[in-house]
């Protein structure tokens, strides 16, 4: 599949791969254009709410899951969604 491949539904539980091949996280959920991720805690490139915002939040959340918009994806496999960076 391509880039112009629309996100869907079926999406939901592929790795999310960078250009490295590093995965930085699951699609936990699709929204329209929009795969929210959760981070693979073992990742260094995976989004964190510290680098996303700039600083520590004060507020408790359990949802660290971090949106990857369409044109942020190279490719999307039946496994994996491949990121363009």
């Amino acid at each position: 599949m391509s880039k112009d491949t629309p996100l869907s539904e079926e999406d939901n539980g592929k790795r999310v791969v960078t250009s490295a091949g590093e995965t930085v996280g699951h699609v936990v959920e699709v929204s329209g254009d929009i795969a929210y991720v959760d981070p693979d805690p073992e990742s260094e490139s995976a989004p964190t709410e510290r680098n996303m915002t700039g600083a520590d939040s004060e507020e408790s959340s359990d949802d660290h899951r971090f949106p990857i918009e369409q044109d942020e994806i190279e490719a999307i496999t039946d496994d994996e969604l491949r990121l363009n960076r």
